[in-house]
């Protein structure tokens, strides 16, 4: 079906949790995509995760919420409106108010015919103005009334707590044995049940389900969740998991201390406070009677009863018979705080190591130490059906711990077992024939390749420029974790060594087959990068070091092409940018010219052979014109990348 043929979804906020979700299930789905066109908005459609939507179909529209103008253009000819604000940006609820109500308007005015909008319920008003001071609540609940003034054909949902959330509660209380407190104020107790739902996995079922059952779905609000748990049962989950959890209620002026700890002003820390005494007292959502019959939901059962009596889905759990096992709004194949837990829990752990869930929380909430890439969701629920990726980076994460916390032997023990496991599983995958494997499968061996040499890849901009040396940097993911590998005198080698910085000793296919030239095209870092600046570094120190000879005394010259780039290759790379893929490919190549490191021959190798195949799936030679041209030449040169040999500069 042609894209004029297919009905306009505007998906807001579509490089954050909520609006990627919605975008990629409708992007995915062959009913959804066959119906709807997705037009994803973002303040900068040359982000690359805006970059990376568009390469699953989307089409990327610049717009602001602030920008009523620019909302009209958004808008244009849609059918439908996913809208969220992101009130973490900016700590304002009343410029939240404003952006919502600015989507609305324009909807209403461009006639649109089906508004979903992403809001909280007024805590203020289901507690009858006894809880009055949680205002990121009441400023989305000001704009539900708003559109309800307006009469647009909308459908409100309400999210639950991000499962993420909770692992963000847990408090480090000793590294040996390692145990946690989950942290929350009074009057929340072991019985207090909190919805939770894994946005970046289970939202976009939700709303693609509201989208292709309007009759269904219009003028209706529904509570997605993906199971209510008490905070006791939390607990329970993460214990049985194998990590030490004990609940802890701090009384509300130290809970507000711990937070003005981290830079959070007084009004927001009033606000969270009630929001947990919302969650005892009154619910999540407010209590039943506290909302129309048309609306209601037993929220805390697992199958709502009212739902099942009146045979109507129920977003809370199973649908109410066999008939309607695939309900209006999507089977959610996760099992609530599962959703976070499932890498951890059924699958192997060392039996004196760091267990799966404390690698799993640990990942979470150091995720830009270690990557500086976005994708932490994403990654976290791949890892559920992919063992090569869980374990990649449940190796890296074991190694991430290792090193923040020196001298303890379930860290190690933790590394070197999963990493063991993903050697296995990427080398059942290498042996596997490529049609048999699928793109799934070797787009999960290029993503492992990736991870697992992105802990030394290039730091992010604060941290790379020539003044601060990397060792002294404080991040365990620069190059202090490889220094003590290869020595001091490498080190001194590699710093002191004159590098070139022009494209001269660059090959004339790689500059026309990456478009480079030696002008930079922006010295505003606030902008992000052209590629020609994040390529044309990479390519100029790739030329130098393939003319070094291999000799083992040379090996950490290799190692510091890593730290020499632009520091948004790694994102060029996540998101799977042929030209970066090549670079990173080329220079594990050259790496498997070394022998006698462990490094080289163990892991680089599988991960040039990962990186080639990926890139022979994309059969970038049979390009048309002299694109595919100097693609067929790239690719023989990086076939022979192995087998160089050096010539004078």
């Amino acid at each position: 079906m042609a894209f004029v043929d297919k009905k306009v979804v505007v998906v807001f906020g579509a490089t954050g949790v909520q609006g990627s979700s919605v975008a990629k299930a409708l992007l995915r789905d062959p009913s959804a995509s066959h119906q709807f066109h997705v037009r994803a908005i973002t303040r900068d459609p040359s982000k690359p995760a805006a970059v990376a939507l568009i390469k699953k179909g989307a089409e990327i529209t610049k717009g602001d919420l602030e920008d009523r103008e620019s909302l009209r253009m958004a808008l244009k000819d849609a059918y439908a409106v996913y809208a969220v604000t992101n009130f973490a940006e900016t700590m304002d609820t009343v410029a939240e108010t404003r952006q919502g109500k600015n989507v609305a308007d324009i909807a209403k005015e461009l006639d649109v015919k089906h508004l979903i909008w992403s809001a909280l319920p007024s805590i203020a008003k289901f507690s009858n103005n006894k809880l009055t001071l949680a205002a990121h609540f009441e400023s989305k609940a000001m704009v539900t009334d708003h559109i309800r003034s307006l009469s647009i054909p909308h459908t409100t949902v309400y999210l639950g707590a991000y499962t993420s959330l909770i692992l963000s509660l847990l408090n480090p209380v000793s590294a040996s044995p390692p145990s946690y407190n989950l942290v929350f104020p009074e009057p929340v107790n072991a019985k207090t049940k909190i919805p939770l739902i894994d946005a970046s996995t289970d939202l976009g079922k939700f709303v693609k389900g509201i989208l292709l059952n309007p009759e269904k779905s219009l003028n209706r609000q529904f509570n997605l969740a993906t199971k209510y748990y008490t905070v006791g049962e939390m607990v329970n989950v993460f214990k049985e998991c194998g990590l030490h959890v004990i609940l802890q209620i701090m009384d509300k002026g130290a809970y507000k201390a711990a937070l003005a700890s981290q830079g959070l002003p007084e009004w927001f820390q009033e606000d969270l406070l009630q929001v947990f005494q919302s969650a005892e007292e009154f619910g999540m959502y407010g209590r039943e009677d506290d909302i129309e019959e048309a609306q209601k939901c037993d929220e805390c059962k697992p199958i709502c009863e009212r739902c099942r009596r009146n045979r109507r889905q129920c977003v809370y759990g199973r649908p109410y018979d066999s008939e309607h096992e695939h309900g209006f709004i999507g089977r959610v194949t996760t099992s609530g705080l599962s959703a976070v837990t499932l890498i951890a829990d059924p699958y192997p752990s060392p039996k004196n190591g760091t267990p799966g869930i404390q690698l799993l929380h640990h990942f979470y909430t150091n995720w830009d130490d270690i990557f500086h890439i976005p994708g932490r969701d994403e990654l976290a629920s791949l890892s559920q059906s992919n063992s090569l990726i869980r374990n990649t980076i449940f190796a890296i994460t074991a190694c991430h711990l290792r090193h923040m916390s020196p001298g303890i032997l379930e860290h190690r023990i933790a590394e070197h077992f999963h990493q063991s496991l993903a050697i296995r599983d990427f080398q059942k995958a290498l042996e596997t024939p490529g049609r048999l494997l699928g793109q799934q499968g070797v787009d999960a061996m290029l993503l492992a390749a990736l991870l697992l040499n992105m802990i030394a890849f290039t730091l992010p901009h604060q941290e790379n420029s020539a003044e601060k040396d990397p060792r002294s940097s404080g991040s365990p993911a620069s190059l202090n974790l490889i220094v003590g590998v290869f020595g001091e005198d490498g080190w001194t080698a590699a710093r002191t060594s004159r590098r070139p910085h022009s494209l001269d000793i660059v090959p004339e296919t790689w500059i026309r087959a990456f478009q480079l030239k030696n002008d930079s095209s922006s010295c505003d870092s606030n902008v992000d990068a052209d590629p020609n600046d994040v390529l044309r570094p990479a390519a100029i120190a790739l030329a130098y070091l393939r003319g070094i000879d291999p000799s083992q005394s040379k090996i950490f010259l290799n190692l510091m092409f890593l730290t020499k780039i632009h520091g948004d290759f790694r994102s060029f790379l996540y998101n799977k940018d042929e030209r970066a893929v090549w670079i990173f490919g080329y220079w594990l190549g050259l790496m498997c010219r070394y022998e006698g490191t462990w490094w080289c021959e163990q892991r680089v190798r599988r991960d040039y052979r990962a990186v080639r195949m990926w890139l022979d799936e994309l059969q970038l030679g049979e390009r048309a014109g002299d694109d595919g041209l100097y693609w067929k030449a790239m690719m023989r040169e990086l076939e022979l990348a192995p087998v160089f040999t050096p010539t004078e500069h």
